[in-house]
Parts: structure tokens; C-alpha cells; sequence
């Protein structure tokens, strides 16, 4: 098995009152999913809260919700999916914080 067979998906859910998915989507918060082993994915759902209305709170949400992700990630990964490798799949998670901090940075 090598490391690019396995994979973190990030589930960003909306809740909007009898919308599509409401009832799985609220008060789901940051949290981890499910462990796929057989297709090696691990899903981190990642309930976008409806209070975000401006641009910066989006940005300092995302920011955080991916920090939170990869935490998630390191810390749940290891206790589930032994086969996994935790550290690197939470590594990917940072990358993509950071990248997405970077993006913001470089268009405010």
C-alpha cells in the first residue's frame, strides 16, 4: 500500500431549515465520519454554521474548521484506521490551511 492510496475527504454541509440534508447536517459541528477501509478514505464533516454572512467571517471559519480538520484527522485516524497513515494525511490538511491562508492574504 502506498501513502497516495489513502485519502481525507472534507464534508462542508450547510444546514438550512428543510433543506437538503438538514437533518444530518445540523449540530453536526467539526467532527470526524466515517473510515472507509476498503476505499481508504476517512471523512471529516464539517457543518458550515448559517451565522457566516461577510466575507471575513468565512475567512477566519475556514481557517480554523481546517486547522480543527486536520487535529481530527492526527488524533482520530490514529485510534481507527491503524493502516492508515495519520500524519501524513493531517500533514495534507495543514498544506491546505495554509495555502488557503496564503490565498487570502494575497487577495485582501
Amino acid at each position: 500500500m502506498e501513502f497516495a492510496d489513502y485519502v481525507v475527504d472534507l464534508c462542508f454541509m450547510t444546514y438550512e431549515r428543510g433543506g437538503l440534508g438538514a437533518d444530518y447536517a445540523e449540530g453536526a459541528g467539526i467532527g470526524p465520519g466515517i473510515v472507509g477501509r476498503k476505499q481508504r478514505r476517512f471523512i471529516v464533516n464539517l457543518e458550515v454554521p448559517p451565522t457566516l454572512t461577510d466575507r471575513t467571517s468565512c475567512h477566519a471559519w475556514i481557517t480554523d474548521a481546517l486547522a480543527q480538520a486536520a487535529a481530527i484527522v492526527r488524533d482520530s485516524l490514529s485510534l481507527k484506521g491503524k493502516d492508515y497513515p495519520a500524519d501524513q494525511l493531517a500533514a495534507e490538511v495543514v498544506e491546505l490551511r495554509d495555502r488557503w491562508v496564503d490565498h487570502i492574504n494575497s487577495t485582501a
